[in-house]
């Protein structure tokens, strides 16, 4: 008799673990479902067709995964910047390339190549600080796409109004 309910016993154990284990591998596709659709409602993503939509939820996710992966390098001071995912986080890093492509920035105005800058040492024994956060110091705005324009004369302004960055620049 003992042996009929052990091996019931067993049988039981076994049944609840794997139930337990479809539902929680439901949870999470369920919680990566809702963080896409959170994602495209947040930058007003639309694609062409289920396969477009199919083809830019895998390269979030891998992207995603990417910036976790740098995070834990950040959360070791390993690297000096944090990544975060925005309106690019369905793009390629070509795709993101040839986007802000455009500008040569080695390029000066009479067409010729520059040759770079000098470097000029401070004076003595100046000591300075290891980071600079110059968002903090209200020297410049957070990080503004430029979209496919290269319109990086709106954004080069002496003095820039947030709210009106994207009025500034219609292609």
């Amino acid at each position: 008799m003992w042996r009929g309910v052990a091996e019931l016993t067993v049988v039981v154990t076994v049944v609840v673990t794997v139930v337990g284990k479809v539902a929680t591998a439901a949870s999470i596709i369920s919680l990566a479902h809702d963080e896409w659709e959170l994602f495209k409602l947040e930058y007003q993503k639309q694609y062409s067709s289920l396969e477009e939509e199919d083809y830019r939820m895998k390269i979030f996710f891998d992207n995603k995964h990417r910036v976790l992966e740098h995070n834990k390098l950040y959360a070791q001071n390993l690297t000096s910047f944090k990544l975060e995912v925005n309106q690019f986080g369905d793009m390629l890093r070509e795709e993101i390339v040839s986007l802000a492509s455009g500008f040569d920035k080695m390029k000066t105005s009479n067409g010729s190549h520059s040759t770079g800058a000098t470097y000029i040492a401070p004076d003595g024994d100046v000591k300075l600080p290891s980071t600079v956060d110059w968002r903090k110091k209200g020297a410049v705005t957070g990080v503004k796409s430029q979209g496919q324009c290269a319109s990086g004369w709106a954004f080069s302004t002496g003095h820039l109004k947030v709210s009106t960055t994207v009025g500034g620049v219609a292609c």
